[in-house]
Parts: structure tokens; sequence; C-alpha cells
């Protein structure tokens, strides 16, 4: 992935070259085809430059407009680059070449500030407006390229990576202690927040507008109405999704290299191998060549998932090269956060790295996941109620079979009373859509636990069941998701890798958020429209999977270790947010050696270790 980093002094004056020099030296894995920079008055502009497709190096990034009055830098790539093309010319717009830069360069002269919502892809970008002093910066519709801000006063300071900002001596980067404690009892609420105070994020689907004065955001993009999308038959929502997911697999092959596939084993990942394989071999694929990597856990553990990933190989008589867990020590987390600037790697994202350097060994620079499905075809408990509001009785009796069939006729009424009839009459059940606040975690002090539930109220207040009733507004703005795909993208980048995601395109959004909740999840079985649809690309043995890995081996002798390091790290300021009364503190890392990575332990034991580490 590339890097962005920039600094506008507004009332101009101070040298700016150098400066954002050094923040691009900070972020020199985003640049395996080097690092340019652009500076004029006040403002200076780089680009970490990695081509993954053609014409990538005939718009050599900052790239500008044909008097200057114009920079951008861009990090990513459009999946409607075609559409966008032709609609700008026939606008009367001429682009100069087909790069993804003069196509944003052109579609920021032909609509503005609205330019965004003619694009689609993964990307964050920012344009200097030389003319209005003006500077724009915007994400893609789910944030899966990360961009940061920082302002003070007359200065605005834009970059890919925290290890930018922390580049420069006169940017003290200070912690923002609410985020601290949302991460150590893993209740994040935040919204723009960080891990830095001072520093905040460009949010999902936004574009943020900077100038001497002030700074505003505009949303661009949101969620398409509920129940907008409605057919008789499940076969018809399986073959619009079919639609869908090939067209976006297709769009996310956009290379003239090779591909890595991340193939788990899994419904997702092995979806979107087999959808890729079944376009190369009509001829559809725009890249010519794929390759297929899983991960080998330990055999015989659950994390082995090499019965099923071994399957797909068979199934569509394709080699995957395996890789081991990559499982590191303490260490390993404590000098990568040091580096980035940031919180500890999850340990279950920093397993991939053995696989990420093995794709890069092999020449691949665009990895492609199933990183979406969890969050978009999974399916949740409303399905009942919406049925209802609805007046949907087709849909509601198909899922009152597949539930008297999972669980037997008691089960399903009752299903139908808590899940369907009660909170229609009024008696609400946010835990249908929203998990219930966790603030009564006995390990933080009750400072700590007061800045918890003010970030829990505030974050319930945005989202409120009448305005969200199916929650899924708050799964699209989920702050662990979003800093989970912000991490991923960074860690991919240190290996030389672009990640794509097709399940968290524009279109698989909407289509998930437009269409019933009883289409994804069918009594028991979870992304019944998404297994329906692929039916006939995998074998039966993962179609029909209903297990999942479960990767806590990767956590194997981190409690003792990272005990240690939270006890040799506490500083006045962690220590005001612990309870270490009564062995609290010790009971915590002594429960967490029994649960797994999934649960809560495993997230609060990083996010423990992070704050020690941060507010140190």
């Amino acid at each position: 992935m590339s890097g962005i980093a920039a600094i506008i002094e507004f009332t101009g004056g101070r040298q700016v070259e150098e400066r954002v020099r050094q923040m691009a030296g900070r972020m020199a894995y985003r640049a395996p085809d080097g690092t340019r920079v652009w500076a004029s008055q006040g403002v200076g502009i780089a680009h970490c430059a990695m081509h993954t497709m053609v014409g990538c190096g005939v718009a050599p990034q900052p790239w500008t407009n044909e008097d200057d009055s114009l920079v951008v830098a861009f990090d990513g790539y459009l999946s409607n680059d075609d559409q966008l093309f032709k609609t700008l010319v026939a606008k009367g717009y001429r682009p100069r070449n087909v790069s993804d830069a003069e196509l944003v360069l052109r579609s920021f002269e032909a609509w503005g500030e609205d330019c965004c919502a003619h694009m689609d892809g993964e990307f964050a970008f920012i344009i200097w407006d030389a003319r209005s002093k003006t500077l724009h910066a915007a994400r893609d519709h789910q944030g899966l390229r990360p961009l940061f801000y920082h302002r003070s006063d007359n200065r605005l300071i834009i970059a890919s990576d925290f290890a930018a900002f922390d580049a420069l001596e006169d940017v003290t980067l200070e912690p923002d202690e609410s985020v601290m404690v949302q991460l150590m009892a893993n209740a994040a609420a935040w919204h723009d927040e960080t891990v830095w105070k001072n520093v905040r994020r460009i949010m999902p689907a936004h574009m943020v507008y900077f100038d001497q004065a002030s700074t505003r955001s505009k949303r661009y993009w949101d969620l398409p109405a509920p129940y907008s999308i409605r057919y008789s038959k499940d076969s018809e929502y399986a073959e619009h999704y079919r639609e869908i997911l090939f067209e976006n697999v297709r769009k996310a092959a956009r290379s003239d290299q090779r591909l890595a596939f991340e193939v788990s084993g899994g419904l997702d990942s092995s979806g979107v191998f087999a959808v890729a394989d079944a376009l190369q071999r009509e001829g559809k694929l725009p890249a010519s060549e794929i390759q297929g990597y899983t991960l080998a856990g330990p055999p015989g553990s659950d994390a082995d998932e090499v019965r099923y990933s071994n399957a797909v190989a068979n199934h569509l008589q394709r080699k995957l090269k395996p890789n081991q867990l990559f499982r590191p020590d303490l260490e390993w987390f404590i000098s990568h956060a040091q580096r980035n600037s940031d919180i500890l790697y999850y340990p279950n994202s920093a397993m991939t790295c053995g696989m990420y350097r093995s794709m890069s060994d092999d020449g691949c620079r665009i990895a492609i996941s199933g990183l979406g499905g969890d969050e978009w075809l999974n399916g949740r408990k409303t399905l009942l109620m919406e049925s209802l509001s609805h007046w949907d009785w087709s849909m509601l009796a198909r899922s009152m079979r597949a539930l008297n069939t999972d669980f037997g006729p008691l089960n399903a009424a009752r299903a139908l009373w808590r899940f369907g009839v009660r909170p229609l009459l009024g008696k609400a059940m946010r835990q249908s859509a929203q998990s219930a606040p966790q603030t009564d975690i006995p390990w933080l002090s009750k400072e700590a636990r007061d800045i918890l539930r003010r970030a829990q109220e505030a974050r319930a207040q945005a989202f409120t069941d009448r305005d969200d009733p199916q929650g899924r507004r708050r799964l699209h703005t989920q702050p662990m998701t979003g800093l989970i795909l912000e991490h991923a993208a960074r860690l991919q980048a240190q290996h030389g890798i672009e990640g794509r995601n097709p399940l968290f395109s524009r279109a698989m959004i909407e289509f998930s958020a437009a269409t019933p909740e009883a289409i994804w999840l069918r009594g028991s079985q979870q992304k019944f429209i998404h297994r329906m649809a692929i039916n006939d690309l995998l074998p039966a043995e993962v179609v029909e999977r209903t297990s999942k890995a479960e990767f806590s081996t990767v956590l194997d002798g981190k409690p003792d270790q990272m005990k240690m390091m939270v006890q040799s790290n506490r500083s006045d300021q962690f220590n005001r947010l612990l309870n270490a009364k009564d062995g609290q503190l010790d009971s915590f890392f002594e429960q967490g050696k029994h649960r797994d990575i999934d649960g809560q332990f495993g997230w609060q034991l990083f996010g423990l270790a992070s704050s020690a580490l941060i507010l140190k």
C-alpha cells in the first residue's frame, strides 16, 4: 500500500519540504517504488509509492493539474475506473491518462466536494487546492485505507501512519485516556478519536475540508434503506448476491500482476478464491495468474484448517501454499508497537505475517482476502422483528420452519416472542442489535469506569433503536472493526503487500444492508445466502461447514509475559486507571490463562498491555 504525508502551513513562511521527507521516511516500507515530494509556499506533500496496476507509473505522485493549482496524493485503487473515465469524458473533461490519481483529480475538478459520491473502491487521498488555500481529505466507504490528521493553530499535518507524526520534533503525541480505558475493557466506543489525543482519523465515507480558520467534515455515502431489496424467493436473493460477488472479485483483481489469495478453508476466503478461479477459467479475470496461500495451525489443534483448505484445493485442482502460524514472542509485539507509535498488534493479526512474507517472496503485491464476511454476511437475531415490521409473512414462515427444525417447536416459539413480538411491543431489546455497555470491570479504578461509562453513553446516544432498529449503522461504524482494518493495512504494507477486500466492497455492504436479515441467518445456519450462491463452486465439506478455527495457540505464554511487562511499565497515569486492590489485577491475568482469544480476555489482555506502553 502507498502512503501519504503532508504539512500545510496556512500562513506560509516555514520550510516544510525537509520535514515532510522526515515523515515519509518513517513510512519507507510503503515506498518500494520510491518517494516523491511536492512543495510550494508552506505546503509539502509526500507520496510513498507502491505500484500494483498498469497506469500507476504514468502519473507519478504527488500529481498535479496543468497549472499546479491542484495537487493529489492517492493511496488505494478505484474499482469503477472505467465507468468514471467515461462519465468524465461525457461531461467534457479529458483525463490525460488512465491512472487513478488523474481520475481523482479530474473528478474533483468536475464535482468539487461531491466527487467521492462518484468514486468506488478502496482509497484514501488528499487534494491541495492552491486557489482556495484548502486541503481536502477523504477515505472510502468502509475505511479500508488509513488516514489521520493533527491540527494546531495555523498548521495541519496529515499522514497514513502515526509514526509519521512522531517523526516531527515539534509534535508531541499525547495519549487519549478515554481510548486507553476502552481498549483495556474491550469496550470500544470512540468515533474519530485515536490512541493519541491530538491525532484524529478521517472517518470512513467522509471528506474533510481544512482551511486556515476551520475544519469541516461531510459524509458522502450512507447505507441504503433497510428492506429496500425484496424478492419472493431465496433463489432470487442468491442470484443477485452471486452477481455482486463475481463483479466485486473481478474488480478487486484489477492488476497486471500475479495475485495472491488468502484461503483459510472457511466460507468467506474460500468462496472469494473459488470465484476468482471461475472468472479466470472464463477469461474474465484481469490478472493473468492467481495463487492461493493458507495458514497451517498445529496439527490436530482448533487452529488447524488444513482439512478444509485441502478440500478447496482438490475441488478446484489448484495448489495452495501452506504457511505456519506466525507466533512471535512478546518482544516482537513491543518493538513493532514502538516503531509504529501505536498499540500492540493483536496476535490473530500478527499470525499472518509468515503468509504475507511468502506472498511477497513470490513476487505478489496484492493479497485478496475474505475480510468482511463475518461483519456483513452472518445475519443477526433482529430478523424476526424485521420480518414482522415489514409484514413479510413468507420470510417469517421460512425462518420459523428453520428454527423449528434446528431447535424444536418450543424454542422456535420462544424466539418469535423474544426476538420478534416483544421488541415490536415497545419492550426494547438493545442487546439484539448492540452489546450491553461493559462498565463493570473490577480491575479498573472507579475513575476509569466513569470514563468508560461516559464514552459508551455518548455512543449509545448516537445510535438509538428507533433510528437504527436492526443495528446496521452501528455495525458499519464499529470502532474495533475500523482499528483492525487500519492495523491490517499497515501490517500488509510492512510486508510489501496491498490488501483488497471484495466482501467489504460498497456494493456488498449495500446489498447486505438493504436485504432482510432472514436471508443471512436461517435457523442456526449463518451466511445462508452466501452458501446458497457458491454451492456449486466449493466442496460440500466447506459449504456445509459450521465450525470456525480458533487461534488461542498464538496466545501461548503471553499472559505471564504481559503480566511482567505491565508490572514493569506502570506509570502514575496507568496506575490511576487500575484497581490493584484485593488482587483484582492478579486475578485478571490468572483467569486469562483459561480463556480463548476470541473471548473477552484476549482483547482485554492486549488492550491492557498496549495502554501500559502508551501511557509510559
